[in-house]
């Protein structure tokens, strides 16, 4: 008997072990999950870009609409000959994330370019400075690529037979970044819009 009660024991134990065991990895693999979404959202904007650009485009799948037919992803803007067309402003060739076909002569143009790295510095903020030296910088880096948006002017580039709309819908790929900047700065939907660029997350896209 004492010798089945030990035999119990050890298996308890051994069982317990493997439990823990099994935890231990599930909480890393969350964690280092949670450390590689950190790290791509404060690393280079070229790689934010892509991650917001993928989700534009799983939302585009979710509604049946088909890449290469009703919409483009990184296709260059072309004149009536077919050269591709560089921005008079930064010099650099037009290369709009997306461009939905609305119809058939009309185009939108979705941009998904929105840094995400001062957003990620205020979540993970310890102190009230840094929470609101975070926000600053996350108000500041919405506005500015408002701005570089507005500069840009993809409508106007747009050409003939197709148009495009006259304004630019820029995509925030967090829902709670987007919510944050607009609780914080009441104009800041406004006075994008006034700008030519719409701002969007991902409910009022998939409503647009």
């Amino acid at each position: 008997a004492l010798n089945e009660t030990k035999t119990a024991q050890e298996t308890s134990t051994t069982a317990i072990k493997e439990n823990i065991a099994t935890l231990v990895s599930q909480t890393m693999q969350v964690s280092n999950t949670a450390e590689r979404l950190s790290n791509a959202l404060t690393s280079e904007s070229k790689m934010q870009g892509c991650w917001g650009e993928q989700k534009v485009e799983t939302l585009l799948h979710a509604i049946g609409l088909e890449k290469g037919i009703e919409y483009d992803a990184q296709e260059y803007l072309r004149d009536a000959s077919g050269s591709i067309i560089v921005s008079d402003e930064s010099s650099r060739r037009m290369q709009p994330d997306i461009i939905l076909h609305l119809d058939t002569t009309r185009d939108l143009i979705i941009d998904s370019k929105v840094s995400l790295s001062a957003f990620v510095d205020y979540i993970n903020a310890e102190t009230d400075e840094q929470r609101s030296k975070a926000l600053a910088a996350h108000l500041k880096s919405i506005r500015n690529h408002v701005k570089e948006l507005s500069k840009k002017d993809y409508a106007a580039h747009v050409k003939y037979p197709r148009q495009s709309v006259d304004f630019v819908m820029m995509f925030v790929p967090i829902h709670a970044a987007l919510q944050l900047a607009l609780d914080n700065d009441h104009a800041l939907w406004r006075e994008a819009m006034n700008q030519g660029v719409f701002i969007v997350g991902e409910q009022n896209l998939y409503a647009a």
